[in-house]
């Protein structure tokens, strides 16, 4: 009987072995040798944006990159109510223009990456271009002449991220509304792509703030305040709400104007990282190509090259970087389309004027760069114009820049 049973299980071993590990496995006594447990399927990493596999059946979306210029960004398959995984920045080089990556955009509203995908989207990347540092010590007048870079005074120009484009109506319209007037198509031009105007510098400063707060998820870099407050909700005298968002008031008001000596007013601290209006040296730092330029227009001595103006705008704005050709930076319509505002009081400039520009006592700003509707020389890269800051025209908008940490 031992013999036999010896013979039995050596025939058994052998069958097992014959039939390969599955079957092996299966004729062990489980409760000695435990099946390994199947290894958890992986997952794509991401210490940002996590996303899960779709499972079987399940609804899948998919998130496009367009990277407008930039270095290639893959799709992704993302499972409906999933998140996107955030992919590491794009890079953008043309030549000597130097690009900053502001992040990716779902039309004109900054994209959150922590927010739920239910349906085909595709993101873009905003780009500005980053100027870099630069002074001037006072020693040569520069060609054409200006009054703000002037023989004995020393100025000293930031190192900048700087919108290629004045703001559109798309973009104003994401955070802000119109005091007056509204843009419209049939007259001066409307459209997303449009250069928003109507807007006063109240109406700018306000645009900046919540832009920043919109971006970078709170209102540290804010560089406007009032009263101690960054966000433009709690400043005295703000129309609108956040629903039907916000816009200045209409009239010059001295809760708004910062005179000086006071905490009374808009207060100003480019070294935040956050939006906000270029002073006036930036301006036409930047209309000059860092000063290395010496045209009579910000790009070019032909005017239309450059430019939308009285005689080629056929009494309209038009849609921004549709002019033949940027500048030496690669930034656009910085003479024509739209005057700009510029973060400066408006006054006569001495060697011994600060590089915030006019005294805070005055009451008028300064705007730049000529219109649509201008003269060639008013779109001299030279040309000066003020106006008081709660002022709204179809002929007057602005653009964006930040301070580069």
């Amino acid at each position: 009987m031992k013999k036999f049973s010896a013979a039995l299980a050596t025939a058994l071993l052998v069958t097992c072995m014959g039939v390969g590990v599955a079957l092996l496995a299966s004729c062990s006594n489980s409760s000695e040798s435990p099946a390994a447990t199947p290894a958890a399927p992986t997952t794509p990493t991401n210490t940002e944006t996590p996303t899960t596999p779709a499972a079987p059946g399940a609804t899948t979306y998919t998130v496009t990159f367009d990277t407008d210029g930039g270095s290639a960004v893959d799709s992704q398959t993302v499972t409906s109510g999933q998140k996107a995984t955030k992919p590491s920045p794009p890079t953008k080089t043309d030549g000597s223009i130097n690009y900053f990556f502001v992040g990716w955009y779902n039309g004109n509203v900054f994209y959150d990456f922590n927010s739920a995908v239910s349906a085909d989207i595709t993101l873009t990347a905003k780009w500005f271009v980053k100027v870099a540092a630069g002074t001037y010590d006072g020693s040569a007048a520069l060609t054409p002449a200006s009054e703000v870079f002037i023989v004995g005074r020393n100025l000293t120009i930031p190192a900048l991220y700087v919108c290629d484009h004045e703001v559109t109506q798309g973009e104003y319209e994401t955070y802000c509304k119109y005091g007056n007037t509204t843009p419209i198509a049939a007259d001066k031009g409307a459209g997303t792509n449009f250069p928003a105007y109507y807007v006063s510098w109240y109406d700018a400063a306000i645009y900046c703030n919540l832009r920043t707060i919109a971006e970078f998820g709170g209102e540290d870099q804010c560089v406007y305040t009032l009263n101690g407050k960054a966000h433009p909700k709690d400043w005295p005298g703000i129309v609108g709400n956040a629903a039907d968002k916000y816009c200045g008031p209409s009239t010059t008001t001295d809760d708004w104007d910062y005179k000086g000596g006071s905490d009374v007013g808009i207060k100003f601290d480019p070294t935040k990282k956050g939006y906000r209006l270029p002073t006036e040296a930036e301006w036409e730092y930047i209309a000059r190509n860092k000063n290395a330029d010496s045209f009579t227009y910000s790009g070019s001595d032909a005017i239309g090259e450059v430019a939308w103006y009285l005689e080629n705008s056929n009494g309209k704005t038009h849609k921004i970087k549709t002019a033949s050709k940027a500048n030496g930076l690669g930034i656009y319509d910085m003479s024509g389309n739209v005057y700009e505002w510029c973060h400066d009081w408006y006054d006569d400039i001495t060697a011994s004027t600060g590089p915030l520009g006019g005294a805070p006592s005055e009451s008028r700003r300064v705007n730049r760069g000529g219109c649509w509707y201008s003269n060639d020389g008013n779109c001299s890269v030279a040309w000066r114009d003020v106006i008081y800051p709660h002022y709204r025209h179809y002929n007057i908008g602005f653009r964006v820049v930040r301070t580069a940490q």
